[in-house]
């Protein structure tokens, strides 16, 4: 398992979001939120040369998420 904070924060608390990678799955985590997005490792791969592009994606799937389900209402 790999994990470490990433310089993208939680729209929702501010808190750091977390990089984790597990089994078949990569996550971007508020662990303060216990809120995330994930995607298949298979899907990552397309990134390996390049994670803080995979990082920005994600995070930016992160936002959006949070958003449309009225996180902040």
């Amino acid at each position: 398992m790999v994990r470490f904070k990433t310089d993208k924060s939680c729209v929702i608390c501010g808190g750091a979001l977390e990089f984790v990678e597990m089994e078949d799955v990569v996550y971007l985590i508020c662990p303060r939120c216990k809120r995330g997005v994930y995607t298949e490792l298979w899907a990552a791969s397309y990134f390996a040369n390049n994670l803080p592009v995979l990082i920005e994606r994600l995070a930016e799937a992160y936002a959006e998420r949070w958003k449309k389900r009225g996180a902040f209402s």
